[in-house]
């Protein structure tokens, strides 16, 4: 069981530092983008798990997914070559 522990220790320690490095290597508004984008998703995902455990029905915010789309236009901006929406 410590080894488990040990291999866990230090497989998270990796994934932190290529979070990390993938963070330095991106331009501070692409790396909000992404933290935006990534709390939208958690909190249409515990809206709609809450709904199916409470009420049986996935229910969705309206400024969730209008967030969702806002956040998705700027970070697709960021890394296409075309301009646009997503």
């Amino acid at each position: 069981m410590e080894n488990y522990e040990q291999i866990r220790k230090q497989n998270e320690a990796k994934r932190k530092a290529a979070a990390i490095s993938n963070r330095k290597r991106l331009k501070a508004e692409t790396v909000h983008g992404i933290d935006d984008l990534l709390k939208v998703i958690s909190s249409i995902h515990f809206d709609a798990v809450e709904g199916l455990q409470w009420g049986g029905e996935i229910r969705l915010s309206i400024n969730d997914l209008s967030n969702l789309k806002k956040h998705g236009d700027e970070l697709a901006k960021a890394f296409k070559l075309e301009g646009g929406e997503a």
